[in-house]
């Protein structure tokens, strides 16, 4: 029946992801498990389509333990197995230009994002050769990349990046956020740095939380039935949002302070997250899942 149903819902770097970029066996497992008896589950992820699917090529994996993926922080959603997005999201064109045009004039080096499903491809602005995080990305992206113009084709994009380095001015944060607030700004600490802080520029109906949902209501699962587990900022919103939701033990200090805290995603998060979630069921309930 449709008030018994659950959704499980896991951030991918940093959480499900190991330090290493492995998966660990054993979280796999206790996905399966619950899925096998009728959960729903979900990775929400700031990646690409084209991002996650490199993941799991080299991991030599498939990712038949998930129903559904939350991909770009939210911007789109796809299904499992048949790999059909059922859900996506973008800037206008006018909005990119709006958007450009504010990060220019504060000389911050940003990445403009081409539509769901082609959001590997991207142009860029750049101001300082100083930022090591904004050009590894680059040079990760050298063949799907290409500078920002006037003359750039794009008139919709999935979302725009605006990286800054770790000895930025904390000040720009709240800058960025004051000065395009008409759009839906996520901070996350870059995964491949693990210090520099990306802004996240989404039209405002684009979150993990918006996503999650969408999705809830399309399988007819209701929000306290929900279990969410991240590891940072951009997981923020997905974690109040979530009618259970637990934090791994390394993340930003600020967040501990905010959600349950389970073991890092080095050992068990995972796992840990969802038999403490499924010991809070009725008995009933848990027995079903034994």
């Amino acid at each position: 029946m449709n008030f018994n149903k659950k959704m499980f819902i896991t951030d991918f770097d940093g959480t499900f992801l190991k330090t290493d970029s492995s998966l660990c066996k054993k979280d796999i497992k206790e996905i399966v498990k619950i899925k096998n008896k009728g959960v729903i589950t979900a990775v929400a992820t700031g990646r690409s389509i084209y991002s996650f699917d490199l993941a799991f090529a080299r991991l030599k994996l498939k990712p038949d333990f998930l129903d559904y993926l939350i991909f770009s922080t939210g911007a789109g959603i796809l299904s499992y197995p048949d790999k059909k997005i059922i859900k996506a999201s973008g800037l206008e064109k006018k909005h990119i230009l709006d958007i450009s045009s504010f990060l220019e004039k504060k000389k911050i080096d940003h990445m403009i994002h081409s539509e769901i499903p082609y959001t590997r491809d991207f142009f860029y602005k750049k101001f300082s050769d100083k930022n090591k995080d904004f050009n590894t990305r680059i040079e990760l992206y050298q063949n799907y990349c290409s500078p920002f113009s006037s003359n750039s084709d794009i008139n919709r994009s999935t979302q725009v990046i605006a990286i800054l380095p770790p000895d930025h001015d904390i000040k720009m944060q709240s800058q960025i956020i004051r000065g395009l607030c008409s759009f839906n700004i996520i901070k996350t600490t870059s995964p491949l740095d693990n210090k520099s802080i990306w802004m996240e520029i989404f039209p405002k109906n684009v979150s993990k939380s918006i996503a999650a949902s969408w999705l809830a209501q399309k399988t007819g699962v209701k929000r306290e039935n929900i279990l969410s587990i991240g590891n940072d900022y951009n997981d923020e919103d997905l974690l109040y949002w979530s009618g259970s939701s637990f934090i791994v033990e390394n993340a930003p200090i600020d967040l501990k302070t905010k959600f349950k805290t389970v073991p890092s995603n080095d050992c068990g998060a995972v796992r840990t997250a969802i038999k403490n979630w499924t010991n809070n069921f009725s008995k009933y309930e848990t027995e079903s899942f034994t």
